[in-house]
């Protein structure tokens, strides 16, 4: 099945809103702090950290959701920068990878990091490496895998209606790589998840 146009536009707006809830929400509690008791300190620091957090974030979508040029590079400092959006306190990223990359190939890798944040309930490690191919790993106490959305990346649903906005990542993520032509090779273990391409 082909996923219309529509349904993902309407899957990835979604993703997008869901995603920014949390940092937005947090400025505006702040904001109430703030007017309760007239400001200090904890209170600006819990708005900046947020703002910070809610501008990375939306660095990082505009990578991964954003229209990609081919051949369009993005910087070593821009990628570190959109990056921030995703760490969180219980959430550490690697990024063994120096210079910069193809905007359409970093669009890609962005997507397998949010593919992979899911399965990290209870935060973990994201690892980003490039050698010959791309290989992005997840190490977590607790990994979650949910098998209907990892198959996305090999077998497109055969119906519309069951799916969610989890599920923009893994077919964006599909249809990125075979615009590519290449696929993802995954290697699930206990503690573990991995994707390359």
């Amino acid at each position: 099945m082909s996923v219309s146009s529509t349904k993902l536009s309407q899957l990835v707006a979604s993703r997008i809103c869901h995603d920014l809830v949390s940092p937005v929400g947090a400025m505006a509690n702040g904001m109430e702090l703030l007017a309760l008791s007239g400001g200090t300190p904890d209170d600006m620091q819990l708005i900046g950290d947020s703002l910070k957090n809610a501008m990375g974030r939306l660095r990082f979508l505009r990578i991964a959701f954003g229209l990609s040029s081919g051949g369009q590079p993005i910087g070593s400092e821009d990628i570190n920068r959109a990056l921030e959006g995703l760490r969180r306190d219980r959430l550490h990223i690697e990024w063994h990878t120096e210079g910069g990359i193809e905007r359409s190939n970093l669009r890609s890798v962005f997507l397998a990091l949010l593919c992979l944040e899911k399965t990290l309930p209870l935060g973990g490690s994201l690892a980003i490496e490039r050698k010959n191919h791309w290989e992005i790993r997840a190490l977590g106490d607790r990994i979650q895998i949910k098998d209907e959305l990892w198959a996305m990346l090999s077998n497109a649903p055969e119906t519309e209606d069951d799916l969610t906005p989890d599920a923009v990542l893994f077919l964006l993520l599909a249809d990125a790589l075979r615009a590519a032509g290449t696929e993802a090779d995954i290697r699930i273990e206990d503690t573990r998840i991995s994707v390359s391409f």
